[in-house]
């Protein structure tokens, strides 16, 4: 086996054990090259990156592993680059020409209503759906706090901003209090959410809506608010108005297309072109892995488990050993955030030092949020190159399938030992906290090998 493969196989491996022990990092959205819009809303109207997010999620099916990333060419004019996890499909070329055909015959984004429910109908389902499961899990907490709120809004616009035409279309000129329409809005969400089937007809268009108001309502409203803000002391409550908060927001982040189709009134011809690029020195390919996820972990930690520590670990991870055996055989690839980042690369040695010089953002747009991996390799990459690579947000957690991208600046070997030295160290932290499980005394200064080979990608940052 090569070096390249073997690196691939130990990598996915790793990412293997941290998908199974649960692992996300809470903080990726911390790191350069994600961006957080609530840190920042200013710049809503002028980033590229809202437009180029909602232009991915309507491209893709929703499909397991249909994942679809964009971004702006502004070399020679403005053309679309779009790629995507795998192959690129006919389907893929036959959708996109039908998506920016009826953005562009569209007046309001729910013209698009017949595209979506067609081309993006298990994503819409599964986003309604899940709205539907976080609404339940939060029913009766939420009944409490709507009985004993507070109400210190002036009006139903202060309450509910940015709603009146949704409120308009679920009570016409019904006069409610506000408590009322906070409960009517959860029951909708709780209800109508979790059965729902996009069908291209009237009835499913109305009932669709239906939902999509009360989504939006609750989304705006003061109410949320607070329960997400900081004067809510009950910290698991908030915790999980705030999950329902991003429920909310993935069901009407639809409502951005108005702002896309306002664009391609102005700019109603912008190319795209799909990358179909046939990388080389990736770690693509099919892989087979250990049969047992204990003989992983032995290696990760570099000792013989005992049986009493292998008694721990699958006490505290009871489904590890049934649902390795699922994963014996895969295929990996390169994630569709790092192939545009690839196709863009080869350019970057006839950028001009000065340009060099500075960190110069640019937006990637994608379907959903990038994962630990693409995450900690844009960062090394936008701290070697001095560019910014901006996506909107991380997870943080970890897939198998993510192929080490290959040699790029010629840089390659500094970024993968980069990516498994930082996978490597949030694995041991995880494991180590299962009882009986030692802290190897080499691992102590297992954050200063991070910091060493991130030092070695910033010295030769300096050196392009």
């Amino acid at each position: 086996m090569s070096a390249a493969l073997h690196r691939q196989t130990e990598l996915s491996e790793q990412l293997l054990l941290l998908y199974e022990l649960g692992y996300s990092d809470p903080y990726m959205h911390h790191i350069s090259g994600t961006f957080n819009f609530k840190s920042h809303p200013d710049l809503l109207d002028d980033s590229d990156l809202p437009l180029l997010d909602i232009i991915a999620v309507c491209l893709t099916s929703g499909r397991p592993g249909d994942v679809v990333a964009v971004a702006f060419d502004k070399c020679e004019g403005i053309c679309l680059v779009l790629a995507k996890h795998g192959p690129v499909l006919p389907e893929d070329e036959t959708a996109t020409n039908a998506f920016f055909s009826q953005v562009k015959a569209a007046s309001s984004w729910m013209d698009l209503l017949p595209f979506l429910f067609s081309h993006s109908k298990a994503n819409i389902e599964k986003q309604l759906l899940r709205l539907s499961q976080m609404t339940i899990d939060l029913f009766s907490d939420l009944q409490l706090e709507i009985a004993t709120y507070l109400d210190k809004s002036e009006s139903m616009e202060d309450e509910f901003p940015k709603s009146k035409a949704w409120r308009r279309f679920l009570y016409e000129d019904r006069q409610l209090t506000i408590k009322c329409i906070l409960d009517d809005i959860l029951h909708i969400s709780r209800d109508e959410s979790s059965a729902f089937n996009a069908q291209t007809n009237k009835a499913s268009y109305t009932e669709y809506a239906r939902v999509f108001g009360a989504a939006y309502t609750l989304l705006h409203s003061r109410f949320l608010d607070m329960l997400t803000g900081v004067s809510n002391h009950n910290i698991s409550l908030k915790l999980r108005a705030e999950k329902l908060k991003r429920r909310l927001g993935k069901v009407c982040q639809y409502s951005r297309l108005d702002k896309l189709i306002k664009q391609m009134k102005r700019f109603p011809d912008i190319p795209f072109r799909w990358l179909r690029d046939d990388l080389k020195g990736t770690g693509e390919g099919v892989f087979e892995i250990c049969g047992e996820p204990i003989e992983a972990i032995e290696r990760v930690l570099n000792i013989k488990l005992s049986l009493e520590q292998i008694e721990k670990i699958t006490q505290r991870f009871p489904r590890l050993l049934d649902d390795w055996a699922q994963y014996r055989s895969f295929k990996t690839c390169v994630h569709a955030e790092l192939r545009i980042i690839l196709h863009f690369s080869s350019s970057l040695p006839s950028l001009s030092p000065g340009k060099l010089g500075a960190y110069q953002e640019l937006p990637l747009g994608c379907s959903k949020r990038s994962c630990l991996c693409c995450t900690l390799w844009i960062e090394a990459f936008n701290e070697t190159t001095k560019l910014l690579w901006t996506t909107s947000g991380s997870h943080g957690k970890s897939y198998s399938n993510w192929a080490l991208p290959g040699n790029v600046q010629g840089v390659a070997a500094e970024l993968d030992k980069y990516l498994m030295d930082a996978t490597w160290t949030r694995l041991v932290d995880i494991l180590e906290r299962v009882p009986r499980i030692p802290r190897r005394q080499e691992d102590i200064d297992d954050d200063r090998i991070v910091q060493a080979a991130f030092d070695r990608i910033k010295e030769l940052s300096g050196q392009l």
